[in-house]
């Protein structure tokens, strides 16, 4: 008789709530060199692992932003991204990736010669950020999840600088809380909470060039809350 092959499970999934057999990297494990060591990660139902190889595949195109470069995960994704390409079955992605490419403005070409820009795929971004919020989410606070009232709020860093005082004001200051870092520049993190409202304000960084914001919010009826970071805050240590 055969055996079963029942997966170890590794705890409940950090998206939902079932056991988690698989290991889903926050970030992608894809934006890392190969052979990079302890690269984070939380348990996930192979639905909610599985479901996002596509959005994953996606992020290595951060490592061909114009001053990724300096990164040696940047240059390693990069290499291994462009002999993606070339293989005959990936017409498809060739397609995709030279649309998505366009010349820098001459104050682009100034500081980063011979670079090109990138126009990203925000759907794309928006599912990758939901995860990194809510697997790092269940990651600090030891296996829970956002509240049910809670929803994220995402965008690439700077697009709201001028909507609202208060976001250009937290974008500078959650660079002032710890971070995290993983591989060489691949990936950063900086988080601030309120314990009492469990409202969070989060800055992701890729590569050193390419930055998302990220808040859980709160909705009423007249809106909803995020954190104001003029007001005492909490951070978190990583070192712990």
């Amino acid at each position: 008789m055969a055996r079963a092959n029942n997966p170890a499970i590794l705890g409940e999934c950090a998206y939902c709530p079932v056991p988690g057999t698989t290991k889903d990297h926050i970030p992608p494990q894809t934006i890392y060199a190969k052979g990079t060591q302890n690269k984070p990660w939380v348990p996930a139902c192979r639905r909610c692992n599985g479901g996002a190889s596509k959005d994953d595949e996606y992020m290595q195109r951060l490592a061909m932003l114009s001053g990724a470069e300096a990164s040696k995960d940047a240059q390693a994704v990069e290499e291994r991204f462009m002999r993606a390409i070339q293989r005959k079955e990936a017409k498809g992605l060739q397609a995709d990736t030279f649309a998505s490419l366009s010349k820098q403005t001459p104050e682009q070409e100034l500081l980063f010669p011979g670079g090109i820009n990138m126009a990203l795929q925000g759907e794309r971004l928006g599912r990758i950020t939901d995860k990194l919020v809510r697997g790092w989410w269940y990651k600090l606070s030891n296996g829970l999840k956002i509240p049910a009232e809670h929803s994220i709020m995402k965008y690439t860093l700077g697009d709201r600088k001028n909507t609202n005082p208060l976001y250009d004001f937290n974008e500078q200051e959650i660079g002032k809380c710890p971070g995290f870092f993983s591989g060489d520049y691949a990936f950063s993190m900086q988080m601030a909470y309120c314990p009492n409202s469990q409202l969070t304000c989060w800055r992701f960084i890729f590569f050193k060039v390419f930055g998302i914001m990220a808040y859980t919010c709160r909705k009423h009826e007249a809106g909803f809350d995020i954190l104001n970071l003029r007001k005492p805050y909490s951070v978190i240590d990583y070192n712990d």
